[in-house]
């Protein structure tokens, strides 16, 4: 797995053109350059879908940004994430025998991503930090929590707004976990001075900004933690990536390590099965353009990127 250490320049570091560079798009066979009305339908076609699945980032981030652009990343994003996973140590234990659910359709539109990735985040704690260091979480750990406090890491928090998620986690012994709504003010025993941040937000510019601003609220003045933030970086899109690359600057704060596709998050056979017939209805719709036939658009799983936020 590559790893691309970024100039000490925070301007410079976090950029459309080092995102794209940096995790080596696919040739993807999309196109829907030459034929007009079929481009302006599958925009409508996006636009309705986007209204009626609001939690869908993904879909949201595609109807606002330049069309042809946007449709040639997020299927990349899909075909990348279907070649063999990257290795990790398969004796970490990893466990997920209390979670709520482990399929797409969990509370606030979770998606869980495999053992080897949760464990993949682990090295790269421990490659850092100490067992003492003061470590949060913010949202969906994956049951990376657990694993930290099965490795020795005593100081280890983590918060979310789902409580049946929490509750699981509750029955951690060593492991503070509280539920949380990150756009509403903490409880003062939340806020501290955390070491590292991990985060795992909706994949858009509006959900890198709650997460980050939310994560700010429980940090103690003069803190300045280290952040490993997860992202598919190209379905931001150009001005997500802008927009993201602001919000962090604004806080002094730069992009001193990008892994891409550290983490893997798949699709259950069931899901997978409905985007299949979803597309190809869609595709009958549209008279069969290669933009909904190809299979780079139906997704088996979706990967995301580790930005080492420093400050």
């Amino acid at each position: 797995m590559d790893t691309f250490n970024m100039p000490e320049s925070a301007q410079d570091g976090l950029t459309w053109e080092r995102i794209v560079s940096a995790t080596k798009p696919v040739a993807v066979i999309h196109s829907l350059s030459g034929d007009a009305q079929v481009a302006e339908q599958a925009k409508a076609w996006v636009n309705w879908a986007a209204r009626r699945f609001p939690g869908s980032s993904a879909l949201q981030t595609l109807s606002r940004a330049n069309f042809h652009e946007a449709l040639q990343i997020w299927s990349d994003q899909f075909a990348k994430a279907e070649g063999p996973e990257p290795e990790a140590d398969r004796s970490l234990p990893v466990r997920r025998d209390f979670l709520p659910s482990s399929g797409f359709f969990r509370a606030h539109h979770q998606l869980l991503c495999t053992e080897d990735s949760v464990r993949r985040r682990f090295e790269k704690i421990r490659a850092v930090f100490s067992p003492a260091a003061k470590i949060l979480i913010v949202g969906d750990d994956d049951q990376l929590s657990p694993l930290l406090v099965s490795q020795g890491f005593t100081n280890v928090t983590v918060i979310d707004i789902d409580e049946r998620l929490i509750r699981g986690l509750a029955q951690v012994q060593g492991l503070r976990a509280r539920v949380h709504d990150l756009t509403q003010d903490p409880q003062p025993e939340l806020i501290d001075d955390y070491e590292l941040i991990v985060m795992d937000p909706p994949y858009s510019a509006e959900g890198i900004q709650m997460f980050w601003q939310g994560a700010w609220r429980l940090v103690r003045a003069n803190a300045r933690p280290r952040f490993h933030l997860y992202c598919a970086s190209v379905c931001l899109t150009r001005d997500g990536v802008r927009q993201a690359a602001q919000q962090i600057q604004d806080r002094g704060y730069r992009l001193s390590e990008f892994v891409p596709g550290l983490c893997r998050y798949p699709y259950s056979p069931l899901t997978h099965a409905g985007f299949r017939a979803f597309f190809a209805a869609a595709a009958v719709a549209f008279g069969r353009p290669r933009f909904l036939t190809g299979p780079t658009l139906i997704p088996k799983a979706v990967s995301s990127d580790l930005w080492v936020l420093e400050g």
